[in-house]
């Protein structure tokens, strides 16, 4: 999706990652707020620039989540596809 890229070229916006990690004591939180990742812009075509960008924020993500991603959680069924082999998907969201 690469509607943030396209909201922060059109606006001017800074996209400024931020994330929250529960410490050891189960009880507080450390708010994490990390470098704007500025927009990029190495190609003529506007939507390579915007999959350019979406790829850079997408990697940002990755880092957060690297972090400690015992504490990932991801609601939206974004991936609709099973890796090769896998015949039954594990989440059964239709019975739901």
């Amino acid at each position: 999706m690469t509607s943030l890229a396209v909201i922060a070229a059109r606006t001017g916006a800074a996209v400024i990652p931020a994330s929250s990690y529960r410490n050891d004591d189960g009880l507080t939180h450390q708010i994490m707020i990390w470098p704007e990742v500025e927009l990029e812009s190495p190609s003529e075509d506007r939507k390579e620039n915007m999959i350019h960008n979406t790829k850079r924020f997408n990697t940002m993500l990755e880092e957060m989540i690297d972090r400690n991603p015992a504490q990932w959680l991801w609601i939206h069924k974004r991936w609709k596809t099973r890796p090769p082999g896998e015949e039954v998907n594990p989440f059964p969201y239709k019975q739901l």
